[in-house]
């Protein structure tokens, strides 16, 4: 009976352990130009085929600003929104979320802020389980 389980048990970790994962997604330029309103990124969508029920565990990203120019930035889910910490960063802060759904990258100009900013290069890794 232990032989069993253990058995049990082993295909079962195996089975996690192969549904764990990652996805990349890059999103075009993204344009702030109001600071009393929010600009969004297309989606950043993952893939299909992530299973339904998969949830994220970790999120990385990437952007490229001007120098110094840097406003508050989200990455979002639904209303559920990770504040970015920079222009590289990573974070649990989205963990549990769906992992099959697509995240938005937004934010506005910082208030006295004069003209447009753009975004580029902008890419999120997610690692889902």
């Amino acid at each position: 009976m232990t032989r069993g389980l253990v058995a049990l048990l082993a295909l079962w970790l195996a089975g996690q352990a192969l549904a764990a994962g990652s996805w990349v997604a890059e999103a075009p330029p993204l344009r702030l130009s109001l600071s009393d309103r929010d600009s969004r990124s297309a989606p950043l969508a993952p893939p299909p085929g992530i299973a339904e029920g998969a949830e994220i565990t970790r999120v990385r990203w990437r952007l490229e600003a001007p120098p110094g120019a840097l406003p508050p930035l989200r990455l979002c889910q639904g209303s559920r929104c990770l504040p970015l910490s920079g222009a590289r960063g990573v974070s649990e802060g989205l963990a549990g979320a769906a992992a099959d759904r697509p995240l938005r990258l937004q934010g506005r100009l910082p208030p006295g802020r004069v003209g447009a900013l753009t975004l580029g290069g902008i890419q999120v890794i997610v690692d889902y389980r």
